[in-house]
């Protein structure tokens, strides 16, 4: 018997609280939302959740929660991965018998304790399980492209679930001209996201929505126990090589093309970092034969190329790529890398565009930077690294330094040094930091 909001006697309006005011500056970033139980949480209007009744630079995703209760089999348990404000979550109880809440913002989860007050709360990040029952299905709506490892996530998120559990997972559609906002790190093309699915333990099984700004289907966990062994390989793949290359074959052996595929792009991901170019050719080329048409086996071969010296074919492997899925990451970065080794005459608009594909990778932007600055153009490179910065990774010394002599060619002494403090912090002993340091006329290298 279902209970709570499943209850069918009781007004839907009942699971969740009423919109609250927001107090504060209607265009100021933080806000506080008070409710009628007298409950006020702080909220932060940006990029990584919409609240109800506040407009913000975050995409509204309620329809896709309200669609997928409209055609969902009910009854059970159903964690809202990434809950945000708890809007989708409310939409979802007059369905479910058990709604979770996740987030690893516990303001967020304020929020969703004000106004869904009968959605269960847990304050995770989902780099592992959760602990308790598993659920019968689960959510994952603009969450994927803001996390830093969203394989990490859906592996986690597969091991809460239970078997032949489903999942409905939307996410902003990725297109060449994109302009993210911070904390988004990526969209997606359906087949990337597919193809993220089936390491995370998940198979796309009805596209809901394949064009548009969102891009969505609903998956089913898979039950052959893959996903195990691509977690494994994961976490073991630095200390461990030789047992992480044990877990992929493991992975390889499933009966579906699609693991397969995925087990083979891995090995060759791992055999490339390891410098095995043959291993990873070898790999790649496994890859290509399993399914044609997917991009990233000709990318890994272009990086290949690249790294042997043959810079036209380099282009040539990576260009195909691109014409495959012009909004893959790692066929972009190849595209980028080949054309700039080449002296080709768009390199920098290629380091352009791979750069609005994958904003948060360091090399890529550190050479559009520099290729920004050969051109004269230091507000543009400064740009880029501020824009780096944004996603508040860590940062090693030389970014601060390179950023440091771009402001510097502005005129902005000031910032330079204050960017230097930085490096010196990380790195006292940087030549290059210290060099720069002392031209910048500041002889007092002491702290």
């Amino acid at each position: 018997m279902k209970t709570g909001c499943a209850t069918t006697d009781r007004p839907k309006d009942e699971c969740r609280g009423a919109v609250p005011r927001y107090v504060g500056n209607r265009t100021a970033t933080e806000l506080w939302a008070e409710f009628a139980s007298g409950v006020s949480v702080p909220v932060v209007r940006g990029r990584v959740r919409a609240y109800p009744g506040l407009r913000g630079p975050a995409p509204s995703t309620a329809p896709f929660y309200r669609a997928f209760a409209s055609v969902g089999e009910g009854d059970g348990r159903i964690i809202d991965a990434g809950a945000g404000a708890g809007v989708g979550s409310a939409a979802l109880m007059p369905q479910y018998d058990q709604v979770v809440a996740v987030d690893a913002d516990p303001k967020a989860l304020a929020f969703v304790g004000a106004y869904a007050p009968e959605v269960e709360t847990v304050r995770s990040s989902l780099d592992e399980p959760l602990p308790g029952r598993v659920a019968d299905a689960a959510v994952v709506v603009d969450v994927l492209g803001l996390v830093k490892d969203p394989t990490r996530f859906l592996g986690s998120l597969r091991g809460s679930v239970g078997p032949r559990a489903r999942l409905l997972v939307a996410e902003p559609s990725a297109f060449v001209a994109q302009r993210l906002t911070t904390p988004a790190r990526r969209a997606f093309s359906p087949r990337s996201l597919e193809a993220l699915l089936v390491r995370g333990g998940f198979h796309a099984t009805t596209w809901v929505a394949g064009t548009g700004t969102f891009i969505g289907c609903v998956a089913t966990a898979a039950d052959d126990g893959a996903w195990e062994h691509f977690a494994a390989a994961s976490r073991v793949a630095d200390a461990n090589p030789d047992l992480a290359f044990a877990e992929l074959a493991a992975a390889g052996r499933s009966g579906r093309r699609d693991v397969q595929r995925e087990a083979a792009i891995a090995v060759a991901e791992l055999r490339l970092k390891q410098s095995d170019g043959d291993g990873a050719a070898r790999a790649f080329l496994d890859a290509a034969g399993l399914d044609g048409n997917d991009p990233r086996p000709l990318a890994g071969l272009s990086v290949l190329a690249l790294a042997g010296g043959s810079f036209e074919d380099a282009v040539e492997l990576a260009a195909r790529a691109a014409e495959l899925d012009p909004t893959e990451q790692r066929a972009a970065m190849a595209l980028a890398w080949a054309a700039d080794r080449a002296g080709h005459r768009d390199a920098f608009n290629v380091l352009r565009i791979a750069e609005r594909l994958v904003p948060d990778n360091l090399d890529l932007t550190s050479r559009l930077a520099a290729r920004a600055a050969e051109r004269g153009d230091y507000a543009f490179g400064i740009a880029v690294f501020e824009r780096l910065r944004s996603y508040g990774d860590a940062l090693p010394a030389q970014f601060y330094a390179t950023l440091a002599l771009m402001l510097t060619a502005e005129g902005r002494r000031s910032d330079a040094l204050l960017e230097l403090r930085l490096a010196r912090a990380l790195e006292p002993d940087n030549e290059t930091v210290l060099e720069l340091w002392s031209e910048l006329g500041t002889l007092e290298l002491t702290s």
